[in-house]
């Protein structure tokens, strides 16, 4: 395998991941920006053309990985990994976790902070934050469970992807 077929395969990962993620964020900014007041709509203008530009960028990433990785890696010179494909993938697997894991710490970070910043007067501050904001407690647990699950059980996954695939 070459650095340009590995960065190749890198490339168009990482191009469907910001592609899908800005797909996925979509729907949410045009409802939130339909039902909003005149401010709020030029934020969620602002957060809607930073998606549009991520959607951009990883589609372009997605299909012109193979351009990208050969004006990156001119050579064809072969690695010499000894490295199996099920070692890849766990690798694969554990840097999808610290993905994860970063997400799910931006999140929390921010459910803090809201916490800290605003004093419930008859209930705890999880409850709280549960009334107020209970998509973002269960999109961060969401997130940490997959980080554990992806860290801890990169070998296990690797093995059910080959049966899978096989």
């Amino acid at each position: 395998m070459t650095a340009k077929q590995i960065v190749n395969i890198v490339l168009r990962l990482l191009g469907a991941l910001w592609a899908l993620s800005a797909i996925i964020s979509l729907p949410d900014l045009l409802q939130f920006a339909s039902a909003a007041d005149e401010q709020t709509r030029r934020l969620t203008l602002g957060n809607a053309l930073s998606t549009l530009v991520w959607l951009i960028i990883g589609a372009a990433m997605f299909f012109k990985s193979e351009q990208i990785a050969a004006a990156l890696f001119p050579s064809t010179d072969h690695l010499s990994l000894s490295a199996t494909s099920d070692e890849l993938q766990q690798v694969g697997f554990s840097l999808l976790s610290i993905y994860f894991g970063i997400g799910a710490i931006a999140r929390l970070a921010g459910l803090i902070y809201v916490a800290i910043r605003n004093e419930p007067m008859d209930e705890s501050r999880l409850g709280y934050l549960w009334r107020q904001n209970p998509e973002h407690l269960v999109s961060a647990a969401a997130q940490l469970v997959v980080c554990i699950a992806l860290f801890f059980g990169s070998k296990g996954l690797s093995r059910l992807w080959r049966r899978v695939r096989a």
